[in-house]
């Protein structure tokens, strides 16, 4: 369960504040992202002005004084050590990007979820390893010139077809997955053609060898690869019809006899499946804005640099 500290009680009468500019933008990033630390608050806030730590960290608690926004302690995802304070949206902080035509339609429920994620710490974590690892690819794309972060949100955009889940079958074997997250990078240099991403985050919950009752990490990596196969001729790639696609599998140094597991089944899978479509890569390796556009292409045995951040690895063109 997340630690409880009396810093995180509010005493006293809350102050009446003026919201800023400033100040809906990181509320309408705590919409997007649901769980953000302070570190990646102000790698996002930071990516479009300047904006020190400790003047953003006051400000930060005097709009949770307020009543805007949410604050906890979650367990680290990474080493152990001093952990940032997790911040999320409130019913009011919801009204006010509302009232200022940031939010469509009704506001979400979020003193009710809060309470809710509060009670169940695993799905906390994994919720806040997969924001951290999206909105660090969002302020680095922010701070490269020419490359344009496409979000979830926007990919949805229109989209009528229910759920994320792909299932597909072969040789009477079932596979399903459900990304943790979509996201795209646009290249301006490539005629802003986009290359699209499905984020699997690893953090030792699920088992690894294929099982046709459960969700495994085996069973992921082959729903994907007959997906790139069966729907190779039209490029429309489900769930959201992209015209091209690559699986992040992310996990932590925390597990390491199961990374070294979880990266043997992605090589035999691309390997006897010669799809290329998998890049592994471990959450604090991807954290800083000069290594987040580089993750590792698995091919065959073989991890290759796939440099997104010149849009095209050593081995193949430019993203279709």
């Amino acid at each position: 369960m997340p630690k409880k500290f009396s810093k995180f009680k509010i005493s006293g009468e809350r102050p009446n504040v003026r919201l800023s500019p400033r100040d809906r933008q990181l509320f309408s990033y705590l919409e997007r992202y649901t769980l953000l630390r302070t570190d990646h608050l102000h790698r996002l806030m930071n990516s479009f002005e300047p904006w020190s730590l400790h003047p953003m960290q006051e400000r930060l608690k005097r709009l949770w004084k307020a009543g805007y926004l949410h604050r906890t302690l979650i367990d680290p995802i990474e080493a152990p050590g001093s952990v940032p304070l997790t911040y999320a949206l409130t019913d009011k902080g919801g009204r006010a990007l509302q009232d200022v035509g940031l939010l469509i339609g009704d506001p979400k429920r979020y003193n009710e979820n809060n309470k809710r994620r509060e009670r169940d710490s695993s799905k906390t974590r994994h919720s806040l390893m997969v924001s951290a690892f999206v909105s660090s690819v969002e302020a680095a794309c922010n701070q490269h010139e020419g490359l344009s972060f496409i979000g979830q949100e926007t990919l949805l955009e229109g989209w009528q077809g229910g759920s994320l889940k792909l299932e597909l079958e072969e040789a009477g074997k079932r596979y399903f997955a459900i990304p943790d997250a979509i996201f795209g990078i646009r290249y301006q240099a490539y005629d802003n053609r986009a290359s699209y991403y499905y984020l699997e985050a690893d953090r030792g919950t699920e088992n690894l060898s294929y099982n046709p009752n459960k969700t495994t990490i085996e069973g992921k990596a082959w729903a994907y690869i007959l997906s790139a196969r069966k729907y190779a001729p039209s490029k429309r790639y489900p769930p959201l019809d992209l015209p091209n696609f690559r699986v992040l599998f992310l996990t932590s140094k925390s597990y390491f006899d199961r990374k070294d597991h979880l990266e043997g089944i992605i090589k035999t899978c691309t390997t006897v499946s010669k799809s290329n479509i998998f890049l592994f890569g471990r959450f604090e390796d991807n954290q800083s804005l000069n290594t987040v556009l580089k993750m590792p292409l698995v091919q065959g045995s073989d991890l290759a640099p796939l440099n997104l951040e010149q849009g095209q690895s050593k081995k193949e063109k430019a993203p279709a």
